[in-house]
């Protein structure tokens, strides 16, 4: 009889599962992403970091969050960024580092183009529609892959807000910190893209991101903006769906999740 329930039970996990499986799409290249990015977007066009609405041309209504551009021609597009930056999991990739491609013409290359050419692995990661959210071309273009991190209230101070947008870049020191409402979902992001890639984050910078995800439970657009890129690829991000159980004290080290001691 156990042994009926265990099959039983395994045969109603293939049912499930199928479904998923199934249906899953395959993002193939950046440029899909991008596309399957807008159309979930679609829902919420507002940029993150600064909260401006978009429209389906990709153009940021400045007025509607107080943005100040410098860069008018970059500040008026939404860009595609990646929470965890590209460079962060393909710096160290022989196709990052050394010119393995050859273009038409017959010149060598290297670098994110290069890799998302000829790695499946790092083509996956880089298409993962989770790290991959809407902002003002002008903010990615001063962001760059600097760290997120708690900036010093003092620095905070000095540098300001970018723009009038509720975010602090210090260009000096390299590190980013979002409004709270946007700490959270930086947070999940690069405890997801850890777990599910196998990627080390530095101790002290994942003590911040455990930190910011507790604190900052997901808000309801989170959690459909999740449920969306499930229903389409069958990735889910765990640190969504099991924020709550997260919060309990189970945190993400060294690629596992174990129970803390706390």
């Amino acid at each position: 009889m156990l042994k009926y329930k265990k099959n039983f039970s395994i045969i109603l996990l293939i049912i499930f599962l199928i479904p998923s499986i199934c249906l899953s799409k395959n993002i193939n290249s950046f440029n899909q992403a991008k596309k399957e990015a807008q159309i979930i977007w679609a829902d919420h066009p507002e940029t993150v970091y600064c909260g401006c609405t978009f429209d389906t041309e990709l153009t940021v209504d400045h007025q509607s969050c107080g943005y100040e551009p410098k860069n008018i021609n970059r500040a008026k597009r939404v860009e595609w960024e990646h929470i965890v930056p590209a460079s962060f999991f393909g710096k160290d990739r022989v196709c990052w580092k050394n010119s393995a491609c050859t273009r038409k013409n017959g010149n060598k290359y290297k670098g994110r183009d290069c890799c998302e050419k000829i790695d499946p692995q790092f083509r996956e990661m880089y298409t993962d529609l989770h790290n991959l959210i809407p902002i003002i071309g002008e903010v990615n273009g001063v962001r760059k892959d600097y760290s997120f991190t708690n900036i010093p209230f003092h620095r905070k101070i000095q540098i300001g807000y970018f723009n009038q947008c509720k975010i602090f870049i210090d260009k000096a020191n390299h590190n980013v910190e979002p409004s709270d409402e946007i700490k959270g979902i930086v947070a999940r992001t690069h405890l997801y893209m850890a777990k599910t890639y196998a990627m080390t984050l530095e101790a002290e910078q994942e003590k911040v991101l455990q930190d910011w995800s507790q604190k900052y439970p997901p808000s309801e657009w989170e959690k459909e903006w999740n449920a969306k890129i499930f229903n389409l690829t069958g990735k889910n991000n765990s640190f969504v769906t099991n924020h709550n159980f997260i919060k309990l004290g189970v945190y993400f080290q060294n690629h596992r999740l174990i129970q803390s001691q706390g």
